[in-house]
């Protein structure tokens, strides 16, 4: 191999990254992404207190728990709620958001979660459902721009979800702190 031809292979490998498809759970029956788990926790966590531990999560990951919470039943410790994610400005594209809608049903000793409906908005066009192989509005976005889309929100919902199960994973104390 000549030099020329090491210098031009070098060359791609960036752009190769950044055209790579980014990989996220897709639902058989939706074909839109989703992700989901059944989570088992310390059999001697009552609903009452994992419904808790979901709304104390939501309280202090989200700006304002009030306006992502859209539906909560304690009864059949079901919360959904309506969250986004920040897509900060970069030499590619304009500043925008990825909002998503969370699911947390809990039962004694376990509790589910479905994150879905991952949409991108911008003040200059909305790119749509991020499974979309290309932006709702075609592509006046450029393509790289688009997967650092994708690639941004494949990092931080899968840090909102180990975030969550760092909370509901947490040991029964058994008892309320002495003040």
């Amino acid at each position: 191999m000549n030099m020329k031809t090491i210098l031009i292979t070098l060359l791609m490998i960036p752009s190769l990254a950044f055209t790579q498809e980014t990989q996220f759970p897709i639902n058989p029956e939706t074909h839109k992404i989703e992700y989901t788990d059944l989570v088992k926790v310390d059999s001697t966590l009552t609903s009452n207190e994992l419904f808790t531990r979901a709304r104390e999560w939501i309280a202090v990951t989200f700006k304002s728990a009030n306006s992502v919470i859209q539906m909560e039943d304690k009864g059949s410790g079901i919360i959904i709620g309506k969250g986004n994610i920040s897509i900060p400005k970069t030499s590619l594209q304009v500043g925008s958001i990825v909002s998503f809608t969370i699911k947390i049903q809990v039962k004694n000793g376990r509790y589910k979660y479905w994150v879905n409906d991952l949409v991108h908005t911008s003040p200059y066009g909305n790119g749509g459902g991020l499974e979309n192989e290309k932006p709702a509005w075609g592509w006046a976005m450029m393509k790289k721009a688009w997967v650092q889309i994708k690639d941004r929100a494949s990092i931080a919902i899968p840090e909102f979800i180990a975030s969550l199960n760092e909370q509901m994973k947490k040991p029964s104390s058994g008892k309320s702190e002495a003040w």
